[in-house]
C-alpha cells in the first residue's frame, strides 16, 4: 500500500488531508501505519504414529486482519470532532453489515500498491483490494497536552481500527466481465498471482425448453441445468459464495440441484496468467440473452 496516495473504505478517504492557507493548520485524515496481519494456512496436521514428521493433507488460507494506525486533522475542535465522527461511523461493523447484507458487511478497502509491471499497469500502480469489515469501532485516547482539550486552534487525534477480511485475497478492481450469448471458447486474464473466483448470470426466455450450460474453465466442468417452466428465468452463480439462485416471478431461490460438477472437478476459479475456457450451450436453450461471466484478479 502506497501511504502517499488516496484510501478508501464506505466513501470515505482515509488518507487525504489539506494545509490550510496563512497557519498552515491541517484538515482531513492521515494513514500512518496498515499491518496487513499475518495470514494462518489451515489444513489438517498431525503427528505421524511411530515414525518421523507429521500427516498432512491440503492447505487453505484463513481469515486476514488488517490494523490501521492514523490522526485526524481538524482546523479546530468543532472540525475535528465532526471529521473523527465520519472515521467512526465509517468503521463502525454494524453499519457497514445495514449497508451490504448480501456481503455480511465485507465491503471494499481500496488502496494502491507501485508497481513495476507497466505492460499490465500502464498507471504504474495496482489497484487494490480486500473485502474487509471493522472488527469493532476504532479506538482512540484524548489527552490535554495533544492539543485536542486546550486552546481553539488546529486539532490533531490518533485512531487505530481494526478490520477483518473472511476472504484474504488481494482484488485487482475493477472486476473484468466477459459476455456471451452462445457456445463459444476464449481466454481469460488473469494478472495477479492467485486463483480468482469465477461469477456468472444469464437469464433464459420462455421460449426456450429444458437445456443445460457447460462452463469448462480453469480445470473445473460445471455444467447448470435450466428447468423448462414457460417463464424468463436468471440463473445466477455466486464463484464466492459458491451457490446457484434462480429467480422466477421476482422471487429468487437456491437451487443447488441444477449444479452439476463433471470429471471430479470443483467450482471454477481463473488461474493466473491467460487460461483458456468453453462455453457449451446445450440445443434446446435457443431463447436467452447474453449472459455474463465475472471476476476479479487476484493475488495472495
Amino acid at each position: 500500500m502506497d501511504l502517499t496516495q488516496s484510501v478508501f473504505y464506505r466513501g470515505l478517504n482515509f488518507n487525504s488531508v489539506d494545509t490550510l492557507p496563512g497557519d498552515g493548520k491541517r484538515a482531513g485524515c492521515l494513514l500512518e501505519e496498515a499491518d496487513y496481519g499475518d495470514v494462518p494456512g489451515i489444513g489438517y496436521k498431525e503427528k505421524r504414529a511411530q515414525d518421523d514428521g507429521f500427516d498432512a493433507t491440503e492447505v487453505f488460507l484463513g481469515l486476514r486482519t488488517v490494523r490501521l494506525t492514523g490522526f485526524v486533522y481538524g482546523e479546530n475542535k468543532g472540525d475535528l470532532w465532526d471529521r473523527w465522527q465520519d472515521i467512526r461511523s465509517a468503521l463502525t461493523p454494524s453499519a457497514a453489515y445495514l449497508d451490504a447484507p448480501g456481503l455480511d458487511g465485507f465491503l471494499p478497502f481500496q488502496f494502491y500498491v507501485p508497481t513495476l509491471r507497466l505492460a499490465e499497469f500502464p498507471t504504474g500502480y495496482r489497484q487494490l483490494e480486500l473485502r474487509a469489515r471493522p472488527a469493532g469501532q476504532p479506538h482512540f485516547t484524548v489527552r490535554r497536552d495533544t492539543g485536542t482539550g486546550g486552546v481553539d486552534n488546529g486539532q490533531a487525534l490518533a485512531w487505530t481500527g481494526v478490520l477483518e477480511c473472511k476472504d484474504p485475497r488481494f482484488y485487482v478492481w475493477p472486476q473484468k466481465v466477459n459476455t456471451f450469448s452462445a457456445s463459444e471458447s476464449g481466454n481469460l486474464v488473469n494478472r495477479g498471482d492467485y486463483p480468482a473466483p469465477l461469477s456468472l448470470t444469464f437469464r433464459v426466455h420462455g421460449g426456450s425448453t429444458a437445456g443445460n450450460i457447460l462452463f469448462e474453465v480453469g480445470g473445473s466442468r460445471m455444467r447448470i441445468t435450466v428447468p423448462d417452466t414457460g417463464t424468463i428465468q436468471t440463473l445466477r452463480y455466486d464463484g464466492n459464495l459458491k451457490v446457484l439462485t434462480l429467480e422466477e416471478n421476482d422471487v429468487e431461490v437456491l437451487r443447488m440441484d441444477l449444479l452439476t460438477f463433471l470429471s471430479n472437478t470443483t467450482h471454477p476459479k481463473v488461474p493466473s496468467g491467460t487460461s483458456a475456457y468453453t462455453i457449451t450451450v446445450s440445443a434446446g436453450l435457443t431463447d436467452f440473452d447474453a449472459g455474463y461471466m465475472f471476476y476479479s484478479e487476484a493475488f495472495a
